[in-house]
């Protein structure tokens, strides 16, 4: 019964040909990249990175596609009839949704079989096989699914207000796309701190690849870090809270899991706006051109010392790379007169949680990049941990 049902809607896909002209040219637009980029000795990773930097583009298409298809009914006021007929509730948008999961499947299929020959063909090295799941499911797969749900969500409002429908379509698109990213301040706003609560807003619709600076993806490769994960497992528990409200009402079970879903959505929120270290930034004042703000704004920051008589004999450091880099590191001073001050440099980016001796008494100040080490009498050597 199911088989014929689907059946149905194949047929009815088929017949409305702009969708279907629509989903067979990007099909063949697939297909035909991937064999022009194979035949061009491109390998696996250049290939990844083309399909991730044009995945929103691809995926906006399809998210359009889907929601005027999904909304049909409700367009045409015989949602309702549909329901009665087949004895179930929101039949045609879940008959429509099982026709778009085999097209998604196809499209899928398609683009990892390319990948996966241009890794064997071009590659020197079988390395980006082991490589390939990761940045896949993070700039390609999940962002694709997001948008895609974002329209099935905005299909199931459609039914009681149209307009509200396509504004939550059109503003997905538009916080999404990388577009939005390209709202920055060059320069640090007097005052209110409008430009760090737009980042925050920002940032939250940054499930897709960011591609308005392509250059530090090519040196250091596609963005996986887990803050963007966080972010995008946001969003798919946002959606499937909804979509258990929506759909069970009546079911109190399933509305608890729903309310589970949305506590768990903001939980994994919090984490992707936790501290993290992020090697691409924006062309923001406190982005890549941070220290050309900092630098420029004090020329005090790196007076001009001479007869510096005291240095770093020895050290040992311990580095640990996990969200931040941590490190801990001991220190010997030596100096060739006795002084009770010293002065350190330390890049302004990193935070120092304590500096101590166990030789002697120590206190520290902090001024830009400067470090001011105090003792209580003037010595000639120390050993210290930052």
């Amino acid at each position: 019964m199911k088989i014929k049902k689907i059946e149905c809607y194949i047929k009815y896909f088929r017949k409305n040909k702009s969708l279907f002209t629509i989903a067979l040219l990007q099909f063949l637009a697939v297909i035909i990249c991937v064999a022009v980029f194979s035949a061009c000795h491109l390998t696996g990773f250049r290939l990844l990175y083309l399909l991730s930097r044009w995945n929103f583009y691809f995926s906006a298409v399809l998210a359009v596609m889907m929601f005027l298809s999904l909304s049909v009914a409700a367009n045409a006021n015989c949602a309702e009839t549909i329901d009665v007929i087949s004895k179930n509730k929101f039949s045609w948008q879940k008959g429509i949704s099982y026709v778009w999961l085999i097209i998604l499947s196809g499209y899928h299929f398609a683009a990892l079989a390319g990948l996966v020959y241009c890794s064997l063909a071009n590659d020197g090295s079988h390395y980006f096989l082991f490589y390939l799941p990761k940045p896949y499911l993070i700039n390609i797969l999940i962002p694709q699914l997001i948008l895609i749900g974002i329209a099935y969500v905005a299909s199931c409002i459609s039914e009681k207000n149209k307009i509200f429908a396509g504004s939550v379509l059109v503003a997905a698109l538009m916080f999404t796309s990388p577009l939005f990213e390209r709202l920055i301040w060059r320069e640090k706003p007097d005052g209110f701190p409008i430009d760090l609560i737009a980042g925050r807003i920002r940032w939250i619709f940054s499930i897709f690849y960011q591609n308005a600076v392509w250059a530090p993806d090519t040196l250091y490769g596609l963005q996986t870090e887990d803050n963007r994960l966080y972010l995008q497992l946001f969003w798919m528990m946002l959606i499937i809270a909804f979509l258990l409200w929506f759909y069970c009402k009546e079911n109190k079970l399933k509305k608890k899991v729903s309310c589970i879903c949305i506590l768990a959505a903001f939980v994994l929120a919090g984490f992707s706006y936790l501290p993290a270290s992020f090697y691409r930034q924006d062309e923001s004042w406190n982005g890549i051109f941070a220290d050309l703000s900092y630098y420029d704004g004090d020329k005090t920051i790196h007076p001009h010392i001479n007869g510096v008589d005291y240095k770093i004999r020895e050290y040992n450091m311990d580095i640990q790379f996990k969200r931040n880099l941590k490190v801990k590191g001991e220190f010997k001073l030596e100096s060739r007169k006795p002084d009770d001050q010293f002065v350190l440099t330390l890049y302004h980016g990193y935070d120092v949680g304590n500096i101590r001796s166990e030789d002697t008494e120590l206190t520290y100040e902090r001024s830009g990049d400067k470090i001011i080490l105090n003792f209580p009498e003037k010595i000639t050597q120390c050993t210290f941990e930052i």
